[in-house]
Formats: C-alpha cells, sequence, structure tokens
C-alpha cells in the first residue's frame, strides 16, 4: 500500500519502506535527459567514425601520391 509523505511528489510504499517519486513531470523530464544524453553519445560516435574514415583516405591519398613520384 502507498502512503502520502510530507514531500510533494513521493509516496512511501507501507510493505517495503522504499520512497517512490511518482511526480510525472519529473519523470518526463528524466526521460528527455536520457533521449538527450543517448543521442549526444549516438552523435560522438558517428563523429569518430567519420574521423577515423577520413583519417584512412588521408593515409591511402598519401600512399598514392607517394607512389606516383
Amino acid at each position: 500500500m502507498l502512503a502520502k509523505t510530507n514531500h510533494h511528489g513521493y509516496v512511501k510504499d507501507t510493505d517495503t519502506g522504499v520512497i517512490i517519486n511518482n511526480d510525472e513531470e519529473e519523470y518526463k523530464k528524466f526521460l528527455a535527459t536520457r533521449e538527450s544524453i543517448k543521442r549526444n553519445n549516438n552523435l560522438c560516435k558517428r563523429i569518430d567514425e567519420v574521423e577515423n574514415d577520413l583519417r584512412d583516405i588521408k593515409e591511402l591519398l598519401l600512399q598514392l601520391v607517394h607512389r606516383n613520384n
């Protein structure tokens, strides 16, 4: 059973003693923040991949230039 607490958005599970945040707006903010972090991490990975690809292309071009000289 859940019981109200003195703090807005929190309830206490009387069976386990666990305090639960049931504020829907806070949960939505949490999900949005987590999704933003996930997008940022994915962008960083993609940028790293592009940098590696460019490095490989540069090396190949340098090999071609040196081979033709």
